[in-house]
Order: C-alpha cells, then structure tokens, then sequence
C-alpha cells in the first residue's frame, strides 16, 4: 500500500519488550512493510495515546491504519472503536502481535519479530483489496420476552423493568416461583424458600412487567431486535414482537423410577418428596417421629446416561440432614455417597456443620452401590463403605434417593425456535467461553438450569445478568450491526447480487446463523442482524453470487502471499 499506511504499534506499556524488542521490531516492520510509517505507543488502550494515533492519522491523511496491538478478545476491538469514535476515516485492520504472536513464543525472539513483521504485512495487504459493508443501523423493538418464571427468569424481569424495559414474563405454571415452591428451604443458609422469592415478587409488581401465566412459546421468527413469538395458552395462540429474549425455562429432577426399591417399598422417597414432609414437619414439629435416615447419592448421575454431576444434590443433602436433626437431634443420619461435592466456603462451612451436628458419612464405589432392605416398608441399607472396605447395615425407617436435575422436555423444541445449540446432555449453550449467557443469534440469552444446574441463587444472579445484557443491546433503540458478533473487527455482512444469483438455495440451506432466507419472489437475502460475515454462503455459491466484501477473493489471495512471504510469483 502507499506511504499512507500507518502501522501503530502497541508496546502494552513495556511487557512485550522481551519477546519483541522494540529495535528487532522496528528493522522487521521496516523492511517488511516498505513505505509505511511506523508508530509506537505505550498502551493503545490508554485514550491519551488513542487521541495521538487519531491526530497522526488525520495529518497524514491516511488511508489505512494497521493496528498491531494485542487480541480482540482483550483491549484489540477497543482500540479500533476508539478510533471510530474520534472520527476516524481511515480504514483499519488489527494484528494480534501479543496473545498471537509475543505470548506465545517468548523464548525465541528472533521467531517472534518475523512472525510480527508477517501478521502486520497479512492485516495491510487485506486491507488494500478489502471492500466495506454498508452499516446502517437497525431499529430495535422496546421490550423483552422472558420464558420461564423460575428465580432465574423472576431475576431477569425484575431487572429489565428496574432499568426501564418493558419486559412480557411468560411461564407454564399459574404463578411465578418455579420449583422453589415446592422447596422449604434453600442452601447454604437454610433460608425459607419464600424469603428468597418475595424480593423477586415485589419487582415483578412493576408495571413494566407482564405475567403471562400457563403460556408457553410455540415457536419465533423475526431478527434480532424484531423477533415474533409466537405464545400459546389455554385460549390459542397469539403474537408478541419483542427485541430480545432471554430464555429461563430450568430443569426438573429426574424420577427414582422404581431404582432403589422406590415405589416398592414405604418410605423410600425422592429429595422433592422429602422437601414435602419437612415442611409440614416444620410447620408442626409435634408430630414428628424418626428414628433414622439415610441419604443415597448420584442416583442416576454420573453413569453412561447421565455422565455429569449435577452439583446441587449434595449440597441438598447437607441442608435436609440438617432439618432432620433439627427436628429431633436423635435421629440417626447417614449419607452415602461417592465423594461429597461442596465447592466453595459456603458450602464447606455447610458440611462442617453436617458434621459437627453427628451426620455419618460413607462412601461407595458405583460398582457395589447399597442395597435397601426390608419388607413392604424400609428397614435399613446395606453398603460397603469404600474407605474401610467393611460391610455396614444401617437402619433406616426413611431412605431418601437423589437425583440430579435433567433438561425440561420442551426445551428442545424452544432451542429450535430460537436457534440455540444444545450440548450432549441436552442443556442449552451459550458462546462459551465468551459469552455464556448469550446465543449465536443477537438478542437471545439463557441463564439458569436451562443451560446447567444450579442452585437459586445462582440461577437468580445469571437472570439478572442476562437482564442486563439484553437492556443494553436494546438501550439505543437501534442495533448497531458490528456490535452484535464475537469480539474482534467487525467482519461485514454478506451479499448476493441478483443479477448473478441463480436462486439454488445453497447458501439458505448452509447459513448456520439463519441470515440467508429466499423471499416471496424466490429472490435470496441476507439479513444483516444476523449474518456474522462467516463466508459460508460464500463458500457453497456455484455463481459466485455471494460474497463478504470483507473477506472477498482477492483480500484473502493478497493476505495468503504475504503469509508465504510476500512472494509475487505465488499463484493464488
């Protein structure tokens, strides 16, 4: 390119030094990028140096700017919407010279400056033949659909209304709550389950907020910013157009099924059965007389159906064989399990106090799991406890199975309409490991055990942070196309020109993100709210309709020689 370029080099305040002296980096980039003038800067992050590089581009006029600085999914992008911020009209590029090229070989520093000198040359000889996409921003509809009104889907609406978002909270149940209306109390704190909800109730009185009660979502269309839902209920189907939804359907725990002797025998019951008794138990404490329980762990957990803990059955044990020996401090308390899962302060301090209250612990290897005995009522529980190896008979009038919690049934069908892709279990996923809570398509987010177990407060505090992330995207009232992908320069936005398009329908059928759509006519177009500039239409088009202006031939032909060394005579 001409001596218009501008490589800004970002030093990240002297941290990059040993794997690329400033020196060695300077010769490299000189005598690889021939007529460019070459800038450093102490941290592009920093907005004094940010205004510098913005006034130097403007008084060289220049036409392109490479950005040699660190990763996108660090400071990089930053540095590029800083610019754009400041009026920037050159076009830019970034070159990830600290993840991508200092980190990883800062014990050869010869290697290091010429892999430099080649990602900067890669950014600058795209950029000459890069074409740009029209990015016009996109109106936005001013409310949210909330599926699910567990604490994680209460969390979220409650939140969105605070910051001013009209929020339409749609569950299958007749009131808000979830399965934590079935539960008495909740750990580590042993806090009645309706202290923790009535705050998430009182923010649901806000007028922002519509409950839709025994509703579920039958299915969406639309894009990111103006999707339809459609909703279903008693009385038929109706329509909602929101901007964004977040997704809170939960789990359920899955059923004993007869394992165990359940349903067998009398007293062999599930953790949700046992939550029933204590808080009748609980309510009046005169009645109740047991003499002994014991807790059987990872029921169908952790085996070839279910290869997974499910992270929330032993902290559940822990607070149930509390309540039991709070209820009668003589009651024998067994818990048999295979390693007992208590991450974290609060639930090691848990398990002291199990502890120190005189619950027994034995471990059993899946291989010889407990027997239950008795005759039409429980008895006692035979195990091998796999520490010592011998071979105890406990006796048990109450034995209670634990179970992990499972995806919801519907999930599946809701994962389809919305787009979001669901792991081997069958939980939702978001773009792990950037961003959890939010769905390849914009606009969509999930928290809460839709996406994996967890306890209420847990699940309460990703609802709120997907609240959050969704009133920010919609807070402008439009979306702006390169701030709804991964981190990173905004790649641009596909296009088929019609002229050339002989409608087969490839690129319809191969869009992972559901950009690509035939219209009435039989005419193809690409939506920009979702189109992330993968290229994949690209790829399949026979007539080479379809195109990323960005990522075009030539751009990706001119890059490819300067990776092979800036040979003239590659044929590409």
């Amino acid at each position: 390119m001409s001596a218009r370029t501008v490589i800004a080099v970002c030093e990240c305040f002297g941290t990059l030094g040993r794997a690329l002296p400033r020196r060695d980096l300077e010769a490299g980039l000189s005598a690889r990028l021939a007529g460019a003038r070459i800038e450093f800067f102490p941290g592009l992050c920093r907005a004094g140096d940010l205004d510098r590089l913005a006034g130097l581009l403007a008084e060289e006029g220049a036409a392109a700017c490479v950005a040699a600085a660190c990763s996108p999914f660090a400071r990089g992008r930053e540095v590029l919407a800083g610019l754009e911020e400041r009026g920037c009209a050159a076009a830019l590029a970034l070159a990830d010279l600290r993840e991508g090229c200092a980190w990883l070989h800062a014990q050869d520093p010869a290697g290091a400056v010429a892999k430099a000198a080649d990602l900067a040359a890669m950014a600058r000889a795209g950029l000459e033949r890069r074409g740009r996409s029209p990015r016009a921003s996109l109106p936005a509809v001013q409310r949210v659909l909330v599926v699910g009104a567990g604490p994680a889907g209460m969390a979220a609406a409650g939140t969105l209304a605070g910051l001013g978002v009209p929020v339409t909270l749609v569950d299958r149940q007749d009131r808000p709550g979830g399965l934590l209306r079935q539960i008495g109390r909740l750990f580590p704190d042993n806090i009645p389950s309706q202290d923790f909800l009535a705050p998430l109730e009182e923010e649901l009185g806000n007028p922002l907020v519509s409950f839709l009660p025994k509703t579920t979502l039958a299915g969406l269309a639309g894009d990111p910013g103006r999707f339809r839902a459609r909703l279903a209920n008693g009385a038929g189907e109706s329509e909602l157009e929101a901007g964004a939804v977040v997704l809170a359907c939960g789990a359920m725990p899955v059923l004993p099924e007869g394992r165990y002797r359940a349903k067998d025998l009398a007293g062999v019951i599930s953790q949700m059965e046992l939550e029933t008794r204590l808080r009748r138990a609980e309510a009046e404490p005169a009645g109740w007389d047991l003499d002994a329980a014991v807790f059987i762990q990872c029921l169908a957990a952790r085996d070839a159906e279910r290869p997974y803990c499910s992270t929330v059955c032993c902290p559940t044990a822990l607070k149930n064989a509390l309540r039991l020996k709070a209820l009668r401090q003589d009651t024998a308390v067994s818990i048999l399990h295979r390693g007992v899962m208590a991450p974290g302060v609060a639930l090691e301090e848990l398990y002291r106090r199990a502890l120190a209250a005189g619950v027994r612990f034995y471990g059993f290897a899946p291989e010889s799991p407990p027997e239950v005995l008795g005759q039409g009522r429980a008895a006692g529980v035979q195990v091998r406890d796999a520490f010592s190896g011998r071979s105890l008979d406990l006796p048990a009038s109450l034995v209670v199975l634990s179970t992990p919690l499972k995806p919801q049934p519907a999930l599946e069908g809701m994962a389809r309409a919305l787009g979001l892709r669901l792991d081997s279990l069958g939980f939702a996923c978001g773009r792990e490991p950037v961003a959890p809570l939010a769905a390849a398509t914009p606009g969509i987010f999930v928290c809460g055990s839709a996406r994996w177990p967890v306890y209420a407060a847990q699940a309460a505090d990703q609802g709120r942070a997907a609240g959050i992330k969704a009133a920010a995207l919609l807070a402008s009232g439009e979306l702006d196309p390169a701030g709804l992908g991964l981190p990173g320069p905004w790649p641009g936005t596909s296009a088929v020109r019609s002229a050339a398009c002989s409608r087969c329908g490839q690129c319809v059928a191969i869009c992972p993100y559901n950009a690509c759509r035939r219209e009435a006519d039989g005419s193809i177009a690409v939506s920009a709210a979702r189109c992330r500039g993968c290229g994949a239409c690209a790829a399949v088009c026979p007539s080479g309709a379809a195109a990323v202006p960005e990522s075009n031939g030539p751009s990706l032909r001119a890059m490819l020689r300067e990776a092979m060394g800036g040979a003239p005579g590659v044929d590409l």
